[in-house]
């Protein structure tokens, strides 16, 4: 394994003038985190109510008109008749006359679907096959499981710290662990194991390639030590005069921030990046082998709230060493030699072990976020207990999620090549989809993956700001997915009634661009928003 430098924080060239290394950076961006400016608009499901100043989707209304359509086609028919004939009516609709749908939908409970339309055809899933690896994980690792990051110390006074996928561990769970180990009596260690071994291999899941250089956030790959989800936070405010170079805070010292921003006129629309530096692919290091994020673009000197940027780790294990180091130190605990990765000591004893919320915890937020990052984690940690052993690789948990599908849930025709559905990896059928859903709904156990499924008008889930006004608000949980060309919602309506509907479309082929994801999120919203207002009438 290679060494890593141990450097004090804000020790790197930083651009000091413009760049100020702030640790807490994340929580404090989250914290003035302001809403969107009210958008005014009324819904055909709120006829005559007060303006709802909640921001929505821009495809909100080609959404309510072809719900519309579907509901007055089945007016006068009830139950099952009515859901068949709107469905119908929806599949036939113009819009998606182009694409490839694959759409099922039926009793939560089971039985023989009440109306489908291609739900045998394997197509790509996009995000719903977060679906099938949450349910992996939580049949494997169970609802109460914590993950747990130890700390231990070998006779030599060397630390190591222990990976075991833990998707949730923040700069706040390692300053908790500094202080946990000053109050044991540790007041220096001679140097730092990063044990990274329970993942072997590549650390770039298949698939996720097809971004090209993109620094994505939802793009960070898994480690099996891994710290604020391997992200980098950063927020640039105005200069005190146009011209001038934008200030730059930074969460981690692990990196050189290139400023090469400016400050724009006073209510100037403006444009910021952020990227790191490669050539084909290989990071471009400074002189201190530091990997270098460039931030480019303008800032009107107006915004002076700031603009906060967020993107995956170009050097996870430098990002994980750099907090670390600093947590240690500001617990008043003496660094006195390397950081390196690295198997922990076999004599090295736990002073500490840093443990993760419950599972059922983490899954709910992570579900209604849509969060690659911890289904990835999740599939790691899941294979890993299911295969046995002291180490897996991405390959082989994907292996064990697809042989969970095949041997527990009885799917036949599928492919998984990555956790998450990112890019062209995945393929299920609507029936298969809606076969997890009853599955879900069938074991207690689950019941956390249900509950975790993104709704209409909740805050930081992927349905914030769609079908509100309507029934879906009260009803509707459900699983997004978007890639290039792909839409897909799958979830449940009247989870908690005596008639609850498990559901399932999957949209592929779309045309390119902004008008196929528009055209396609509208469809599946006008599903949804169908399905709520039928079965409601139940």
């Amino acid at each position: 394994m290679s060494a890593m430098k141990a450097r004090p924080v804000g020790a790197a060239r930083l651009n000091a003038t413009t760049v100020e290394v702030k640790r807490g950076l994340a929580a404090e961006l989250a914290a003035r985190r302001v809403a969107p400016p009210a958008v005014e608009a009324g819904t055909a499901f709120s006829p005559g109510a007060a303006v709802d100043p909640r921001p929505r989707a821009p495809w909100s209304p080609r959404a309510q008109a072809l719900a519309n359509r579907a509901l007055e086609a089945a007016k006068g028919l009830r139950g099952d008749a009515a859901v068949k004939k709107a469905v119908e009516v929806l599949a036939a609709d113009a819009s998606v006359a182009g694409a490839r749908l694959s759409l099922c939908v039926g009793d939560l409970r089971g039985g023989a679907p009440i109306v489908s339309a291609g739900a045998q055809d394997d197509v790509n899933p996009a995000s719903n096959s977060k679906l099938a690896t949450a349910t992996f994980a939580m049949a494997v690792l169970g609802a109460d499981h914590r993950f747990e990051t130890p700390f231990t110390l070998d006779p030599e006074g060397r630390l190591s710290v222990i990976g075991s996928f833990d998707p949730s561990l923040t700069t706040a769970r390692l300053e908790e662990a500094a202080r946990a180990l000053k109050a044991a009596g540790v007041t220096e260690v001679s140097g730092i194991t990063l044990d990274n071994g329970r993942l072997e291999g590549t650390r770039r899941p298949d698939h996720f390639a097809e971004a090209g250089d993109a620094d994505w956030e939802f793009l960070a790959s898994p480690e099996a030590l891994s710290v604020d989800k391997n992200l980098v936070y950063l927020n640039v405010t105005p200069a005190d005069a146009a011209g001038r170079k934008a200030r730059i805070e930074v969460d981690q010292g692990a990196f050189e921030i290139r400023n090469s921003t400016r400050t724009s006129a006073p209510n100037r629309e403006f444009h910021l990046g952020v990227d790191e530096l490669d050539q084909r692919g290989e990071l471009i290091r400074d002189r201190d082998g530091q990997a270098i994020i460039e931030v480019v673009g303008d800032i009107a000197q107006s915004y002076t709230r700031g603009k906060p940027l967020k993107m995956k780790s170009p050097d996870p294990v430098a990002g994980f060493s750099d907090k670390l180091v600093s947590a240690l130190r500001s617990a008043g605990i003496s660094v006195d030699g390397p950081v390196s990765q690295g198997r922990a000591s076999p004599e090295g004893r736990t002073v500490f072990t840093s443990t993760s919320a419950p599972l059922a915890e983490l899954m709910r937020t992570s579900i209604a976020e849509s969060n690659a990052f911890d289904h990835e984690m999740y599939a790691l940690a899941a294979g890993l207990k299911q295969r046995g052993g002291e180490s897996i690789t991405i390959d082989g948990a994907t292996a064990e999620l697809g042989r969970f599908l095949h041997q527990e849930l009885g799917l036949e025709t599928f492919r998984f090549d990555n956790a998450s559905g990112i890019g062209n990896a995945n393929r299920l059928s609507s029936s298969d989809v809606l076969a997890i859903l009853r599955a879900d709904a069938a074991n207690p156990r689950f019941r956390p993956i249900l509950d975790g499924l993104a709704r209409p008008g909740l805050e930081r889930s992927t349905l914030a700001t769609r079908m509100l006004g309507t029934p879906a608000e009260q009803s509707l949980r459900a699983k997004t997915g978007t890639l290039s060309r792909i839409v897909a919602l799958s979830g449940v309506v009247g989870l908690e009634s005596d008639a609850p509907l498990a559901f399932s479309v999957l949209l592929n082929a779309l045309q390119p661009g902004t008008e196929g994801r528009e055209t396609g999120r509208a469809f599946v919203d006008a599903f949804g928003t169908v399905l709520a207002t039928l079965q409601q009438q139940v």
